[in-house]
């Protein structure tokens, strides 16, 4: 458990510390073969071939999922997307803040509580606020389970390589 959960702090740490101290390297080190998805006018990213973003219907935000090969990641932009703060579900819950594109946000790393689930490795990253509404601040959640500490390492690649489109 140390193994893993130090494998994925490190990388948390180089987030923390934001794109004016993290050596330019780090964007390099994405594989050559890594393709840009666009979530609409929300934010783009890389990832492995074959991944594809789906947009879903929401009454009140924008939702939609990124589907590749090794992971599911689900995408709330909104009023309402999950601030990832109840540690309640998990087990060996971490949360530490990053930046994402320049802004304030926060990666959580966990288990999932229930020894049965195929999936057990929780990731997630929250960014509290990228513009306002009429309803309050708009945030952005990305998060997926892995089967493996692999995927979940995978996932958190795919965070690292989050840009941000203008808000509406």
């Amino acid at each position: 458990m140390a193994g893993r959960l130090g494998a994925i702090l490190a990388p948390l740490w180089l987030l923390a510390l934001g794109a004016a101290t993290a050596p330019p390297v780090a964007a390099a080190a994405i594989p050559a073969d890594w393709i840009t998805v666009s979530a609409d006018s929300i934010l783009t990213l890389k990832a492995p071939p074959g991944t594809r973003f789906r947009k879903e219907r929401d009454t009140d935000g924008f939702v939609g999922t990124f589907v590749g090969p090794g992971f599911v990641l689900q995408l709330a932009y909104g009023a309402h997307s999950n601030p990832l703060a109840d540690p309640r579900p998990y087990v060996a819950y971490v949360a530490q803040p990053a930046q994402i594109d320049g802004k304030p946000a926060t990666i959580v790393s966990a288990t999932v509580a229930d020894p049965a689930a195929d999936r057990r490795y929780f990731i997630g990253l929250h960014v509290p606020e990228l513009g306002r509404s009429g309803r309050g601040a708009l945030s952005l959640t990305i998060s997926g389970t892995a089967a493996t500490p692999g995927e979940e390492g995978l996932m958190l690649r795919i965070f690292e390589t989050i840009r941000l489109k203008s808000q509406r």
